[in-house]
């Protein structure tokens, strides 16, 4: 199965942290560059995706330009 290339913007669903996801591969390997960025990398050492963790009102213009960019956009409720 070849991964979608479609990126799209994954939220949580109070806002507080968000995942932009570049491709459905696989993750390889995770890269914590703080407590609150992660870049996701495939085999190939291609970033696949980019967490965005514990997002406070200075990440809110990232948010707001994520949310506009025309990206589908995927709420997650939290689980029970």
């Amino acid at each position: 199965m070849t991964p979608r290339q479609r990126p799209r913007v994954e939220c949580s669903g109070d806002w507080s942290t968000f995942y932009l996801r570049l491709s459905d591969e696989e993750v390889a390997r995770s890269v914590v560059l703080d407590d609150h960025h992660v870049f996701d990398c495939g085999a190939d050492g291609s970033i696949i995706g980019v967490e965005f963790l514990g997002i406070g009102p200075a990440s809110e213009p990232a948010l707001r330009v994520l949310k506009d960019s025309g990206l589908p956009l995927q709420r997650k409720e939290r689980e029970a």
